[in-house]
């Protein structure tokens, strides 16, 4: 009711995607966590280090150098982040279910 189309968009459209907002951003950070393989398969991590990223990071530390220590220090780190985004993640959502009740 008098609202222009940024308006409707703000305070309309947004919070009723939220829920689906958040569940595709989601999938997507599982997804970009474990594309590992493709991303070794086609560059190697390379040219240079252009595609290197904490998967890429941790193999070449733990498989030609065999520093376990280090990797599964990485590795642990990479699994705490996962739960906390999961953990605020979830916790949004759930705040989206109770403003739409």
């Amino acid at each position: 009711d008098g609202a222009n189309r940024w308006q409707v968009f703000r305070y309309l459209t947004i919070p009723m995607m939220m829920p689906v907002l958040l569940t595709v951003i989601f999938i997507r950070l599982m997804d970009a966590l474990r594309i590992v393989d493709e991303v070794f398969m086609l560059t190697s991590g390379g040219p240079g280090t252009a595609t290197q990223f904490i998967g890429i990071h941790i193999y070449r530390v733990v498989v030609p150098k065999t520093d376990y220590g280090y990797g599964s220090a990485m590795s642990l780190l990479v699994l705490y982040f996962t739960i906390v985004l999961c953990w605020l993640l979830f916790i949004a959502l759930a705040q989206v279910g109770k403003q739409r009740e």
